[in-house]
């Protein structure tokens, strides 16, 4: 496509397509920050932290770990000496499992259930919020094992293509 009889520049198209993707995702990610916001707003409720023994409370940990992690990683990476593909690849490998045993705890409990359906009527969305986070830390904890065998054994730049 040639506008004004010149051609376009390929690099700069790219850029800019790669900047609005960002974008797009940045603002999808906060869209889901302010959803599960209200999510733990409505479900902040006495039946459901007393029904659900720790899982609000999680979910508000959970709700702040982008946050909070990179922040304990700065405070003690100077201690701590590891880098940052195993200190985040632990913590969400906690956060995993953690996250799916407190969703489990949940699923299982009809009290617990039926006090957070409660809230967000006639589906507890809280409940399938905790089934994506699992999903979400043991997807991350798997990246960033991927990021420090690619990091600490590849020869070259293009190595990791190979591994995956």
């Amino acid at each position: 496509m040639i506008v004004s009889g010149k051609a376009p520049n390929w690099s700069k198209v790219m850029i800019h397509c790669m900047v609005c993707v960002g974008c797009l995702l940045f603002l999808l990610w906060v869209a889901c920050f302010v959803a599960m916001c209200i999510l733990l707003h409505r479900a902040n409720t006495v039946d459901v932290r007393v029904a659900c023994a720790g899982f609000w409370d999680f979910m508000l940990i959970s709700l702040l770990s982008p946050f909070l992690i990179p922040t304990i990683y700065c405070m003690f990476s100077f201690v701590m000496w590891w880098g940052w593909y195993p200190f985040s690849g632990s913590c969400m490998l906690i956060m995993g499992i953690m996250s799916f045993y407190v969703t489990l705890n949940a699923m299982e409990s009809s009290a617990c259930m039926e006090a957070i359906r409660a809230t967000t009527a006639p589906i507890p969305w809280l409940v399938y919020v905790g089934i994506i986070k699992t999903i979400v830390y043991c997807a991350g904890a798997i990246s960033s094992l991927c990021g420090h065998v690619i990091q600490n054994h590849s020869d070259n730049g293009y190595a990791h293509m190979f591994i995956i």
